[in-house]
């Protein structure tokens, strides 16, 4: 089986900030949260007007410039993108080694997937191929 697929995946423990003096650095009294493990984020209390929301995280810096029309929350989710490939076969382990030996045939069709929301079953906006070779 090979696909090769735009995958995409929240990325925990990156800094968010609002970058009151727009210079690219967290600074002493800048409001700041950190992404969970789905890579969301909060800030509250964030007052009205124009902010220059900052992610920095090991694969860029990147910012956004956000309006708020009260004092308000703001919430998010950083997301990385990344091209992938899964190469492998799908056989009958006859004799349960988890290596596919010459006697043990691939199985043509299977469907194999990434269980992103892992609940055990192929949903909408799971990557999912079909194997195609024996």
């Amino acid at each position: 089986m090979q696909d090769s697929d735009e995958y995409r995946f929240g990325v925990s423990h990156q800094a968010v900030y609002l970058d009151d003096n727009d210079n690219g650095k967290l600074d002493l009294g800048e409001t700041y949260t950190f992404t969970d493990s789905e890579g969301k984020y909060s800030l509250s209390n964030v007052p009205q007007g124009f902010h220059v929301l900052r992610v920095f995280s090991f694969f860029h810096t990147n910012y956004h410039r956000i309006f708020l029309a009260e004092n308000d929350s703001y919430t998010g989710q950083f997301l990385a993108y990344a091209a992938t490939s899964i190469f492998g076969t799908v056989f009958d382990d006859l004799n349960g080694n988890g290596v596919q030996d010459t006697n043990e045939a691939g199985i043509l069709g299977s469907i194999v997937y990434l269980d992103l929301n892992k609940n055990g079953q192929l949903d909408d906006g799971d990557i999912s191929a079909t194997t195609n070779k024996l």
